[in-house]
């Protein structure tokens, strides 16, 4: 038996009227995954040179993404950059 992703639970957002529930499924999601700080913009992508810092925190911005887009309806990608 497969795995159940976290993203099966979120509400896909399909349009202006599905918008409140994604954004507070997806807020619960990254809280539960420690990944608030780098969706809302408080942690910034390390500078200097520490590339491990730098690699985390990259994987953890790649990770944010896909959620996001796993949970978002294909009519609605285009319109995303």
């Amino acid at each position: 038996m497969a795995a159940k992703d976290e993203t099966d639970a979120v509400t896909k957002l399909k349009d202006c009227a599905s918008v409140p529930i994604w954004e507070q499924e997806m807020n619960i999601l990254f809280a539960t995954k420690k990944l608030k700080a780098i969706v809302s913009g408080k942690e910034k992508k390390p500078t200097g040179d520490d590339p491990d810092a730098i690699e985390a925190w990259e994987s953890r911005d790649g990770l944010a993404q896909l959620y996001m887009l796993k949970t978002i309806d294909i009519s609605v990608k285009s319109h995303i950059r």
